[in-house]
């Protein structure tokens, strides 16, 4: 698979939107990267154009855009609640940019698959979005685009039109940072000889779920994407489907009993209204590194603690990493498309 190359052209999925990271606190969490993986964060939106002023922030890390997010900040500042562990870091969500000719289409295919789609007020809406306004499950700066229901996909998955990153669009209204990734004719960058960690790409996604057969249902019936290998993941100690979809790839794990990805499962939040409701939780992201002995040295002389090692992988103390049990690699995953 090449760069970009779409694995569910049927709907138009084509690229990973971007992580979201709930931090309390942005000016941490900057320092966080600019330390450990040596890059900038910049304010989201115009209207605050500094870390110290803002509510959200872009990070660009080779192949991957992490969108973070303060509770507290979007709170004090936009009224807006983000139901979160209080003052724990933690992954949210993610999603995938869709072209904008088929948005609608995917809309009544999830539909038709027992999806539903949810506007901010956490309401489901019957209709596909609508430039300009309702029936519109979401607006972001005008531009239409829709989440799902976590009670049908396990957690929340975004998504939006291809043109809300790119830095031509006329309507990137409020936001500051535009997504790089997404200009027409953008590649991926050779490998940054001076990157501490020396990352080549993101090798996967991590999703705990007790539920694998919904997410593949979402993944593979619904959005068009391949199982691609199937196993132990024993740093994390899980049991594991990898799912290739778009430009990234996706672990669906299982945790073992009284494993620390257990224990992270069990204690993510669930709201009131969600009684025997089985949720997933976005775990963690996964490093390809060209040198894992070197990438463990630097994580050390950072500050972060390693929670397991192997000859191949490690995984660091979320305690240590922002509430993230960061995987870095000198594997890939058996059958990744974009290691072929």
């Amino acid at each position: 698979m090449t760069e970009g190359q779409n694995a569910a052209s049927g709907y138009g999925v084509n690229k990973m939107f971007h992580p979201t990271l709930l931090a309390p606190d942005l000016v941490e969490t900057a320092a966080f990267f600019r330390r450990v993986f040596g890059q900038e964060s910049s304010s989201s939106l115009a209207k605050f154009p500094t870390i110290e002023s803002t509510f959200g922030m872009f990070t660009t890390i080779r192949d991957v855009l992490i969108d973070t997010i303060s509770p507290i900040r979007i709170k004090e500042l936009m009224n807006v609640e983000f139901f979160s562990k209080e003052g724990i870091p933690h992954l949210s969500h993610t999603g995938w940019y869709v072209d904008q000719d088929r948005i609608a289409d995917l809309f009544y295919r999830l539909k038709d698959m027992g999806i539903r789609c949810v506007g901010p007020d956490s309401k489901v809406r019957d209709k596909p979005p609508v430039q300009g306004g309702d029936p519109a499950p979401f607006t972001l700066n005008g531009q239409i685009n829709y989440v799902t229901s976590k009670l049908d996909t396990g957690v929340t998955y975004q998504f939006v039109p291809t043109s809300f990153g790119r830095s031509d669009n006329p309507n990137k209204g409020s936001h500051l940072a535009i997504d790089e990734r997404m200009d027409r004719g953008w590649t991926l960058p050779p490998e940054d000889p001076a990157d501490p960690l020396g990352i080549v790409r993101c090798s996967h996604h991590t999703f705990l779920t007790r539920e694998p057969a919904r997410a593949l249902k979402f993944m593979v019936d619904v959005l068009g994407g391949t199982i691609i290998h199937e196993g132990r993941d024993e740093l994390r100690a899980t049991s594991s489907t990898y799912v290739a979809l778009s430009d990234a790839t996706f672990e669906y794990a299982v945790p073992d009993p009284g494993s620390d990805a257990e224990r992270d499962l069990d204690s993510y939040p669930v709201q009131a209204e969600e009684p025997g409701f089985s949720h997933d939780t976005y775990h963690a992201l996964t490093w390809t590194v060209a040198d894992l002995d070197k990438a463990a040295a630097h994580l050390e002389s950072a500050g972060v603690r390693i929670r397991a090692r192997s000859g191949k992988a490690l995984i660091t103390e979320p305690s240590t990493s922002m509430g993230i049990p960061w995987g870095f690699a000198s594997v890939h995953i058996p059958g990744d498309p974009r290691f072929a």
